[in-house]
């Protein structure tokens, strides 16, 4: 039995991950409070912060739209990013973000526009056309 406790300690050990930061989805990123700071407010060019939470059933919706976005050629120069209102509600309340799924473009880290829909997802090509003003 101790022997077993020996064997197991080390594979508990390696199973343990260590949070390093924002991780891609595709391309839209995954943000935390430090990453949103230093990608998004500090950041310069245009960013696009899809702002949901996990549990959220229109988010869910919403998902496929801006990760098509995210992905698409005409838009690369922009940063997309994404951010969960379960982990980081302190950035949700900063940033006075009260419902969910919102788009917010900013630039040069200024908020400039919102892109948001009551009930239904914000098409593919919504979100393109509000960017490629900004572009």
């Amino acid at each position: 039995m101790k022997y077993l406790i020996f064997l197991l300690f080390p594979l508990l050990l390696m199973s343990c991950k260590k949070d390093e930061g924002p991780m891609p989805s595709g391309s839209l990123q995954v943000l935390t409070a430090q990453s949103f700071q230093s990608e998004v407010k500090d950041g310069s060019g245009i960013s696009v912060v899809f702002f949901h939470a996990e549990w959220c059933t229109i988010c869910h919706a919403q998902r496929p739209h801006i990760e098509e976005a995210a992905e698409d050629a005409d838009l690369s120069a922009a940063f997309f990013g994404e951010i969960d209102h379960v982990d980081y509600e302190s950035v949700f309340d900063a940033e006075g973000v009260s419902y969910f799924p919102q788009i917010w473009i900013y630039e040069d880290g200024e908020f400039k526009k919102e892109i948001t829909s009551q009930n239904q997802p914000i098409t593919t090509a919504e979100i393109k056309q509000a960017v490629l003003d900004y572009l």
